[in-house]
């Protein structure tokens, strides 16, 4: 039997930074992240939607290589969840116990709940006000 591989969610805060690089703070933990990922040292999740995120996020910043980092991100093996009724309902949850944190960020964290993964975030505020529900690594704690 194969060794278990650590589970992340990485949000978006984090997947742009592995193209927008200059300026970036917590750069060297991003490539890290993507390098392990690359490496297949660890298993990376993401909602459905992540995606339509960052290349949004990209086509503002990079727009003449926004499908080029597309395609790279479909080469990474990170695989998409859709969102469920269970998916939803802890993610509601999560909205609702925190004021201010939006369902849409939610949802990252209630995926690593659901798959006992970490959901890693730049986002200093979302840490903060939901690190009580474990499950969560800011990025510039990973390595």
């Amino acid at each position: 039997m194969g060794d278990l591989k650590k589970m992340y969610i990485p949000d978006a805060s984090v997947i742009i930074k592995w193209f927008i690089r200059q300026g970036e703070p917590d750069l060297d933990a991003a490539l890290s992240l993507k390098n392990d990922l690359i490496d297949q040292k660890l298993e990376c999740v993401v909602p459905s939607n992540c995606f339509y995120e960052v290349i949004n996020i990209l086509s503002n910043k990079v727009s003449d290589e926004v499908i080029w980092c597309f395609s790279q991100l479909l080469v990474m093996d990170i695989a998409q969840s859709y969102l469920t009724l269970g998916l939803a309902s802890r993610a509601d949850s999560i909205a609702r116990k925190f004021p201010g944190v939006s369902f849409y960020d939610a949802v990252y964290h209630a995926l690593a709940m659901q798959f006992g993964g970490i959901f890693l975030t730049a986002d200093e505020r979302y840490y903060q006000k939901t690190k009580s529900l474990k499950n969560i690594m800011l990025l510039k704690d990973y390595k």
